[in-house]
């Protein structure tokens, strides 16, 4: 009888023992002797049960009190150098009440053994143990750890790890302009630049060299590249180079250490501090890794961007690692999961979590956003469950590695200045740095906390990461020098004239304008940099300061030292407006000691090029009194605020605003916050400059000066005092306040209710891994409508 081959695409189809042969369903069989489906579409013979010799029984004895678990025999393409048998055995068990995964194989002497210990994996009397002989590997699941594996590499050496490449650890170090290179910008615009100026955040990727991406770094801090040059409103200078270090490759097994190959670098840069819309993150440059064996803070890896992102190539936060699970197949490469347990990542062990949104209703989009959050523990009265103020704080700040927050990403620690706490009413003050806060949107972050009474069941933040700009909770009063919360003045919008932190030097008897460095000059002065007048000049001691924590808590590097009473001041020319903006605002913050007995224009705004015109904040002198007032040029008069009158020695922020009738002071004393607002119409006119000068008779500072046109900020509305106060305190000029109004906590701010940071069991759910079985992407799941059992 002559054979027929039928072709069986599946075997799923069961046994039918009742239909004819010849109307078998393609998936069907009707005789099955001896065989077993193991997988759709393979038929496998079983066989005969092997025997191994008693010297394996001798050392199972020797290791394990009990054998939970032996899997098939393992025949990996390359063997160990010391095997001389062509197969391996797993065995779990358990020894005095630990649990243990061992490799045994034979060697010329007989029986040896391996421990197979794997880092962040632990064994307890609740895993199941299911061994899978997989295509290249050996896979393991116990419902208890992520999916682990173990094979034998080209090498003949054993390699065993959790599946996935975890995100690197480290933010990509950045370092700010404190001093000018030329080389870091391009001002021909024939020539290949990185980005327009602005605000430059980036983070990374670990990359195989078959092209498998980890998920993303924390975010870098925020390199602040805003030396804008205009001709004719349009940028003629662009960011040439932004320089990284110190990033670090993954904590992975030595297998997929050897196939890392690359950083993938994915960057924003922001043009202003309070734009319209938020801006993604995307593909700027790869770099071959240079070092894969530093740990810590500190590694080999440096590298130079200076290519133009690609725009649509965003960074994926879809590369997961391997999730807990009970079963495990593998199959053209791709490796099945199923009954999966997870739960929420974040980069460190915690007991809680409690999501934070933060609702920005303005229609503006916030860089590096300080917003100052009232944190309520147990015994308040809607408190955060299951935090407890003192498991963090008693006279001073403890348990510093046991709290975080993170941001929407769940990967970048969140920089925090705690600003007083209070264990009798239960709550934690702090302030909190947002690296982008988007327009019109709800913006997540987390808080992350383990109590200090299940503290021995967690980890906690390695000691490493235990700085500041991984989160660490500053106490303002004792480490201030460290914070990296509050940060010099940014150029805010398009709006901005003039915007001089005094941080950067270029020229002893200049001071670089931000909104517009600008060389082009008229009547031998430049129309928008800022001159040193009369011997005014550049100071090492910076005196901006928080006045929200008071006058000691100084941010910056310099200051301009201009002693007006003996001829010193800074000033700007003209800027070049054809006429003073119909309303806008300037401010500075000075530190004199003593006081002339002299009226003197602090901000002193002279208009058409004639010394009788303009107007000015300025402290009038009436002997023997001083007072804060307004000064108009024009007729030359004062008229006296009910501010409260100047100090012999001062630390203040100034600010004037003005539309076309009114005229608003704002001026806080790091003590007193207070504005007025008259009625006073100004004159319309050619700007001819803007002058900052000091009352102080010995000595005299000036920082962080800016000038903004198109807004006028009043001091008789509720809103814009609010929002004046917070440009004070070097937080974002929000219209409508997120956090703390000074005078409620928590606006246009939601809790959530905290969670046990634990593992969720799905019994219907599988995932798989991309082709090489490495990475597990978000989307690569499904749920059926039954448990999944073997």
């Amino acid at each position: 009888m002559k054979n027929i081959r039928i072709p069986l695409d599946r075997f799923d189809g069961g046994l039918n023992e009742v239909a004819r042969p010849n109307i078998l369903g393609q998936s069907e069989v009707q005789t099955c002797e001896n065989y077993e489906i193991r997988q759709p579409g393979q038929l496998h013979r079983r066989t005969e049960p092997d025997t191994y010799s008693s010297g394996l029984n001798t050392r199972l004895a020797a290791i394990f009190d009990t054998v939970l678990v032996m899997s098939e025999p393992y025949y990996p393409e390359t063997l160990k150098t010391d095997m001389t048998g062509d197969f391996i055995l797993f065995f779990f068990g358990e020894k005095a009440g630990a649990y243990l995964l061992y490799a045994f194989y034979e060697e010329a002497a007989g029986w040896t053994e391996t421990v197979i210990t794997i880092d962040g994996v632990t064994y307890t009397s609740e895993s199941d143990m299911w061994v899978t002989i997989g295509e290249d590997r050996v896979l393991f699941t116990d419902g208890i750890n992520p999916a682990h594996y173990y094979l034998i590499n080209y090498d003949g050496d054993a390699v065993s790890g959790k599946l996935g490449i975890p995100a690197p650890l480290n933010k990509a170090s950045v370092t700010q302009i404190t001093s000018w290179d030329a080389q870091d910008w391009e001002e021909n615009a024939d020539n290949a630049y990185m980005s327009a100026p602005g605000l430059v955040q980036c983070l990374y990727t670990a990359v195989t060299k078959d092209g498998e991406e980890s998920n993303p770094s924390p975010l870098s801090e925020t390199l602040d590249m805003q030396f804008f040059k205009l001709l004719a409103g349009d940028d003629a200078r662009w960011i040439n180079k932004v320089n990284i270090s110190n990033l670090i490759v993954p904590n992975v097994s030595s297998d997929i250490m050897d196939k890392l190959k690359y950083f993938n670098i994915y960057y924003r840069v922001i043009r202003y501090s309070e734009g319209k819309a938020p801006v993604a993150l995307q593909f700027g440059q790869q770099f071959e890794i240079i070092d894969k064996t530093s740990t810590g803070l500190t590694t080999g890896n440096s590298y130079t961007l200076t290519v133009e992102a690609s725009l649509g190539e965003y960074a994926s936060y879809e590369n997961d690692v391997a999730p807990v699970a009970r079963y495990a197949v593998q199959n053209a490469g791709v490796i099945t999961l199923a009954n999966v347990k997870k739960k929420i990542r974040f980069p460190w062990d915690f007991e809680y979590s409690c999501e934070i949104k933060l609702n920005n209703l303005d229609s503006k989009t916030y860089v590096d956003a300080v917003v100052k959050i009232r944190l309520y523990g147990t015994g308040a009265a809607s408190p955060i469950d299951n935090f407890l103020i003192n498991d963090f704080a008693s006279t001073i700040l403890r348990r510093h590695q046991r709290i975080r927050m993170f941001d929407t990403d769940i990967t970048t620690p969140l920089s925090i200045v705690v600003n007083g706490w209070s264990l009798g009413s239960y709550y934690m003050d702090v302030f909190v740095k947002i690296p982008q806060l988007e327009a019109g949107a709800s913006h997540s972050i987390y808080l992350c906390w383990t109590t200090e009474a299940n503290e021995a069941n967690y980890s906690y933040v390695p000691v490493v990461y235990q700085v500041a700009e991984y989160g660490r909770f500053i106490d303002a009063a004792l480490w201030w020098a460290e914070q990296t919360v509050f940060t010099n003045e940014k150029v805010f919008d398009v709006n901005t004239l003039i915007l001089s932190p005094c941080n950067v030097e270029v020229v002893s008897d200049e001071v670089i304008n931000k909104a517009n460095d600008s060389d082009e000059e008229d009547t031998g002065h430049y129309i928008y940099r800022g001159e040193l007048i009369g011997g005014a000049s550049w100071d090492s001691s910076p005196i901006a300061a928080i006045p929200e924590l008071g006058s000691g808590y100084t941010i910056g590097e310099k200051s301009i030292d201009a002693i007006t009473a003996s001829g010193e001041y800074l000033k700007y020319f003209t800027l070049g407006l054809t006429e003073i903006p119909g309303s806008g605002c300037v401010g500075m913050r000075l530190k004199h000691t003593g006081l002339q007995a002299v009226s003197r224009q602090l901000i002193y705004i002279s208009i058409d090029g004639v010394s009788l015109k303009g107007f000015a904040l300025a402290i009038h002198y009436n002997a023997p009194d001083y007072t804060w007032a307004f000064y108009d040029v024009d007729t030359t008069t004062y008229t006296d605020l009910s501010i409260t009158a100047p100090t012999t020695n001062g630390n203040y922020f100034l600010m004037i605003s003005w539309n076309g009738s009114k005229i608003s002071v704002f001026i806080h004393n790091y003590t007193t916050f207070e504005y007025e607002e008259i009625t006073q119409a100004i004159t319309i006119g050619t700007l001819d400059n803007i002058n900052f000068s000091t009352p102080g008779s010995t000595a005299a500072n000036i920082d962080q000066v800016f000038f903004k046109k198109n807004v006028y900020y009043s001091a008789g509305g509720a809103n814009d005092i609010i929002t004046v106060r917070n440009i004070a305190n070097f937080m974002p000029a929000m219209e409508t306040i997120v956090g703390y109004d000074y005078s409620t906590y928590n606006n246009n701010i939601t809790f959530e209710d905290s969670k046990l940071i634990e593992l969720k069991e799905y019994k219907n759910m599988i995932v798989w891994s991309d082709i090489n079985g490495v990475n597990f992407p978000d989307l690569y799941f499904k749920r059926v409508t039954e448990p999944i059992n073997a």
